[in-house]
């Protein structure tokens, strides 16, 4: 029988995004999961307060079996913090792709020192990188030049140094350059490893982008069967390895992830 590992991104799996919170199904899928005994994780670039408020507390309030989310883990940042949970003790570790407190108090100061930009970003607190948000009634013709400009003074400081400073959607990322979805996946790897003996031979990844499909290479170039289980509008890959089976719902974002966990428990 396989042992399998289901590991999420949040954004355009948990989320529902009308509303930018976790459906509360897949929560109480989860913690069915965790309650069975199966290894769950999350790997995102989202900070962790905001990982701990609206994932880690509706479970902790769903989970039937003491001990049960020893078997969670949360990989945020970009890969840069991991948290687990042994004997209901929460530990946090910030890993080699995490900048150092003194980058990230770089990245403020210049931010701060640049009030012009302040109404169209926002500080978002992170503990591993740097990020400066799009702020919420912001729209994105007034967001983008802002967030030019931002990016041109951040790379302007950082040059020569192991910085990455890179814009997504509705933001400016400050990271270490092997920050990324490919880093969560080590560390959930190494998190396997080192906390059961349980040999895990099958990986289910939910994502919805190309970027969230680098995490079910990662396993499968661990040499384990992998599941991508697609959630995006639109998605392309480069030559999938044998040994990763790419799934795409039929129903974009959290209503797709849901429905597929719920064929699992039929």
């Amino acid at each position: 029988m396989k042992q399998s590992v289901f590991i999420f991104d949040v954004d355009g799996v948990l989320n529902d995004l009308q509303v930018y919170k976790p459906d509360a199904r897949i929560i109480t899928r989860i913690a069915e999961l965790l309650d069975s005994g199966t290894f769950v994780a999350i790997n995102t670039g989202r900070g962790y307060a905001w990982i701990e408020e609206n994932v880690v507390r509706p479970l902790r309030e769903e989970l039937k079996v003491i001990g049960s989310l020893g078997h969670f883990f949360v990989a945020v940042e970009m890969g840069g913090l991991g948290v687990e949970f042994k004997n209901r003790t929460e530990y946090r570790t910030k890993s080699a792709f995490s900048l150092s407190q003194e980058q990230i108090a770089q990245v403020r100061t210049i931010f701060e020192a640049h009030p012009e930009y302040t109404d169209r970003l926002h500080w978002y607190d992170k503990e591993s990188m740097a990020t400066l948000d799009k702020s919420g009634t912001t729209s994105m013709e007034a967001f983008r030049p802002a967030q030019k400009a931002l990016t041109a003074i951040l790379q302007d400081m950082f040059k020569g140094q192991h910085v990455t400073v890179a814009n997504s959607n509705d933001a400016v990322d400050v990271h270490a350059p092997e920050a990324g979805k490919w880093a969560g996946a080590q560390l959930i790897y190494e998190w396997l490893r080192r906390s059961t003996e349980i040999k895990h031979d099958h990986f289910v990844c939910f994502g919805d982008s190309a970027v969230d499909y680098q995490m079910a290479r990662f396993f499968a170039e661990q040499s384990h069967d992998t599941v991508f289980v697609c959630t995006g509008m639109a998605f392309e890959c480069d030559e999938t390895p044998k040994n990763l089976k790419v799934i795409k719902t039929s129903i974009p974002y959290n209503e797709g992830a849901y429905l597929y966990l719920k064929s699992l428990f039929v």
